[in-house]
């Protein structure tokens, strides 16, 4: 939360929530999308490049489309591994400000200062090497239309495992105690 304190980008909604892995399954696109197929291209590459067969590896394969299947299960396992933190965030270049703080994808390479570059020192070599996936701590809508799709998977899959949310009303009260920037004239959370 002190990343985000920093841009003083303001705090529109805050859900606490644990994915099942039906809502994780929902979030990602499928296989055979063009995003899935290039992560798949890339990590072979990566791993040709590091000198490791990939049908020796978790893989198994050096098909594209199986290989993008695998990394979207690891994907989806991950996604529904532990609760999520999700924020709803305004401001002047709210997305792009947003994004700048969560740092680039694969942790190693993250800016100091950034969630992943201080949070997570994990890389994709190293993921992929382990068959498991990257451990990025956050994920961080890439532009507004990302970010719209991203807010509609919270809006729709945002009940915990148990069926209750954790309620946002003592969330709320939390970030305002500790200083955090919130809207002045926020509607009152409903009661769940």
């Amino acid at each position: 939360m002190e990343y985000l304190k920093k841009t003083g980008l303001l705090i529109l909604k805050v859900t606490v929530m644990w994915a099942s892995r039906e809502a994780a399954e929902k979030f990602y696109p499928p296989a055979t999308s063009r995003w899935a197929l290039k992560g798949a291209r890339r990590a072979l590459n990566n791993l040709r490049a590091m000198g490791i067969d990939p049908l020796t590896t978790y893989f198994g394969s050096n098909d594209i489309l199986i290989i993008a299947k695998k990394i979207r299960e690891l994907l989806v396992t991950y996604l529904s591994s532990g609760p999520i933190f999700a924020l709803r965030v305004e401001g002047p270049n709210a997305t792009h400000v947003a994004h700048k703080m969560v740092g680039s994808t694969c942790p190693s390479k993250a800016r100091r200062g950034s969630i992943r570059g201080d949070l997570s020192k994990d890389c994709y070599d190293l993921a992929l090497a382990e068959g498991r996936a990257c451990l990025n701590v956050a994920h961080g809508s890439a532009n507004k239309v990302e970010a719209t799709r991203d807010n509609r998977w919270v809006e729709t899959h945002e009940k915990h495992r148990n069926g209750d949310m954790w309620p946002s009303t003592l969330l709320f009260e939390w970030l305002e105690a500790a200083g955090y920037p919130l809207p002045r004239n926020r509607p009152k959370p409903e009661v769940m």
